[in-house]
């Protein structure tokens, strides 16, 4: 049963939380201030940082993470952030000094555009999605454009017939055969509302089917960047939040709709998702 989360901790706690499990293993990075709801590390690292990304053996795909890197309205960079996914996991694959690695690596989904994995192991054929402090809020992605009715229908069995006036497909948790409980998880209700970015989901295996031309396994791996208080099951507002999580993916990952794909699809894969202490990663930078 996928149950609410009424005790959800703000993305601010998380980053906190995140940052003091990063300085059990990089004690020289001291240098952070909070904005906006986020903790970011200061500039100096983040100049360093994108001169590690460019002299990296660590090939992107699109030569350089640009939309990461890229500083909003304030000059900040989302990969400036203590929790971002992007920033981790390029840390994490570059201690594991694997030259199979790709980041940020595009796959036409045949229906708009390109679904985007944030690592691809060329020789293994892993499709990594990583994950941090997204999952602290509502994935806010619940509605499909019009363009993916019949892929949504040939591929995992979901037929929606309502239409909102901006041409687009809405699904609820029941259209995945998912049982809920709590008032406030209803069968009828959006996706919209749990820690886990089901669209995100979809159109990750859309992309890959739509590229899958030979009979190599190929398989969907999601990573969790975690705190290191995701051990303690005292600390109740995480217990809760992976708790959580983890039900979802069960509950998504067992469904109907994703049994049916992956029955089509049977070269198709979905691993267990793995949960990374951040205190286990080693910082190349030592600003």
């Amino acid at each position: 049963m996928v149950k609410a989360n009424n005790n959800r901790i703000s993305q601010k706690e998380f980053d906190e939380l995140i940052k003091i499990s990063y300085n059990k293993n990089n004690t020289n990075l001291s240098d952070y201030y909070s904005y906006k709801n986020k903790v970011y590390f200061n500039s100096r690292y983040f100049c360093e940082l994108k001169q590690n990304i460019f002299n990296s053996n660590i090939y992107y795909e699109n030569k350089e993470p640009k939309r990461e890197l890229k500083s909003d309205k304030y000059g900040l960079a989302k990969i400036r952030s203590v929790a971002s996914s992007a920033r981790l996991t390029f840390m994490y694959f570059y201690n594991k000094n694997n030259k199979n690695i790709v980041l940020e690596y595009p796959r036409k989904n045949g229906v708009h555009g390109s679904s985007y994995f944030d690592a691809y192991d060329n020789c293994k054929n892993i499709f990594y999605e990583c994950k941090c402090h997204e999952i602290c809020k509502k994935s806010g992605h619940d509605k499909f454009s019009i363009a993916y009715k019949n892929k949504l229908e040939d591929l995992f069995g979901i037929s929606i017939n309502d239409i909102n006036a901006k041409k687009q497909l809405q699904i609820t948790l029941k259209d995945f055969g998912v049982k809920t409980e709590t008032k406030g998880m209803i069968e009828s209700a959006s996706i919209y509302n749990i820690h886990l970015d089901v669209k995100q989901l979809i159109c990750h295996l859309i992309a890959i089917q739509n590229n899958n031309i030979d009979s190599k396994v190929k398989t969907l791996k999601y990573i969790f960047f975690v705190p290191d208080e995701y051990k303690n099951k005292n600390n109740l507002k995480i217990s809760s939040l992976y708790n959580c999580l983890k039900n979802e993916w069960n509950m998504i990952c067992n469904s109907n709709a994703i049994k049916l794909f992956l029955k089509k699809e049977q070269n198709i894969k979905i691993s267990e998702p793995e949960f990374v202490l951040c205190s286990t990663i080693n910082d190349c930078i030592k600003a």
